[in-house]
C-alpha cells in the first residue's frame, strides 16, 4: 500500500504544484519553502531517487514537518525529514529545481511542531521557543498562563495573557498580589529579572529590551486602587538598549498618562540599602510614579505610585504587558 501511494505520488515529480497532477490531493498537503528544515529538528537522513520522493516520504510521515532535497554526485538526492517548521526565518533563495527542493507541511502547527529565528546570544539560529506571547497567539493557542519564550538568548518564564483585547500579550511586571514584596534590588537584578512568574515578578530589562527592538510594540498598563480598575495602553519605541531609555506615547485608556516623565529618561538603579524600585527617569524622593515600588519611611510598607488627578496615588496591584504593535488577532 506505501509503495503504491509512494509511486502514485513521485508521478509528479515534473510538476510539483501542479492541481492536475496524479496525487495532487495529497500532495497540497507539503508546500515548497523559502529556507531548507532547520537542522537542529532533522530527526532522519535518507536517500532519494528524487525530490518528489523525499517530499512523499514527507508527506507519509506524520512526524514530518519539512523536508529537504540535495543532489548528490551519484544522481540520486539526499533527504533529510525534520520535525519542526520554521518560523520568522530569513527568506532564502532555493536550489536550481534539478539540484534539490524545500518543503514544509501546509496547514495550521501545534506549537510543538515550531522553532524560531532567535537573533543573539548562544542560542542563535535555529531551533529557538517563540519570541513572544503574540507568535504563540498566531499558531492559535488560546489558554492564558505560563509559557516559556527565547529571549536575550536565553529561555524565559513568562506568562501570556491570550484574553484581553485579542491576546498575544506578554506580561513584563506584577505586583500587588498580596505580598509587601520589596524591590530594593540592584542593577544586575533588574536586568535579568527576579520574583516569582506565577505571582509577583519583574521579567528583566534585558529580556524587554530584546522583545521591543524586534518591532514597534505596544505597552498595556493595568491598575487597581480598591473597587476600581483603570488601564492605559502605549505606543513603546526602544531609544537606547544601552541604557534602557524608551519612548512613551499614550494612545488610549482611562488611566492617567503616569509614563509622560519617563519618555527618553534612563533607568534608574538604586544602591543597596535602597528606598525605591528601578523605574524610567526616578529620582530618590521625587514626584513621579513608579510601579516598582518606593519605599514609605513612616510605614515601612513599599507603595506603589501613579498620578491621580489630585497628584500621587497609592496603587494596590498593577501589571504591565506588551504586544507588537501590528499584532492581528
Amino acid at each position: 500500500m506505501a509503495a503504491a501511494l509512494l509511486a502514485s505520488l513521485c508521478a509528479c515529480a515534473a510538476g510539483l504544484e501542479s492541481d492536475t497532477a496524479p496525487g495532487a490531493v495529497y500532495l497540497t498537503s507539503v508546500e515548497s519553502a523559502l529556507w531548507p528544515p532547520a537542522e537542529e529538528a532533522v530527526y532522519r537522513r535518507t536517500e532519494t531517487a528524487s525530490t518528489c520522493d523525499c517530499r512523499s516520504l514527507c508527506l507519509m510521515d506524520t512526524r514530518c514537518q519539512a523536508a529537504g532535497a540535495r543532489l548528490l554526485s551519484s544522481g540520486r538526492f539526499s533527504c533529510r525529514l525534520a520535525s519542526k517548521r520554521k518560523r520568522e526565518a530569513p527568506p532564502q533563495t532555493p536550489p536550481p529545481a534539478e539540484e534539490g527542493a524545500w518543503f514544509e507541511r501546509g496547514g495550521s502547527p501545534e506549537l510543538s511542531e515550531v522553532c524560531w529565528w532567535e537573533e543573539s546570544g548562544e542560542a542563535a539560529g535555529f531551533c529557538g521557543r517563540a519570541p513572544d506571547c503574540a507568535a504563540i497567539r498566531k499558531l492559535g493557542e488560546t489558554w492564558s498562563g505560563y509559557r516559556q519564550v527565547q529571549a536575550a538568548g536565553s529561555r524565559v518564564s513568562v506568562i501570556c495573557d491570550m484574553d484581553t483585547d485579542g491576546g498575544g500579550w506578554t506580561m513584563i511586571h506584577r505586583r500587588g498580589e498580596g505580598k509587601n514584596t520589596t524591590y530594593d534590588k540592584t542593577e544586575e537584578d533588574f536586568r535579568a529579572g527576579f520574583g516569582y512568574t506565577m505571582g509577583e515578578h519583574w521579567l528583566g530589562l534585558d529580556s524587554i529590551a530584546m522583545l521591543v527592538k524586534r518591532e514597534e510594540h505596544h505597552l498595556r498598563v493595568d491598575l487597581w486602587k480598591g473597587d476600581s480598575f483603570t488601564t492605559a495602553t502605549y505606543d513603546l519605541k526602544l531609544v537606547s538598549a544601552r541604557d534602557n531609555r524608551y519612548d512613551f506615547v499614550k494612545l488610549s485608556g482611562n488611566a492617567t498618562d503616569g509614563l509622560a516623565e519617563a519618555g527618553h529618561q534612563g533607568f534608574s538603579f538604586c544602591g543597596l540599602p535602597c528606598t525605591f524600585g528601578g523605574w524610567w527617569g526616578y529620582e530618590e524622593g521625587g514626584e513621579q510614579a513608579n510601579l516598582n515600588g518606593v519605599l514609605n519611611e513612616s510605614t515601612g510598607k513599599w507603595e506603589l505610585l501613579w498620578p491621580g488627578e489630585l497628584g500621587l496615588e497609592v496603587i494596590q496591584r498593577a501589571q504591565m504587558l506588551l504586544r507588537p504593535a501590528n499584532f492581528v488577532p
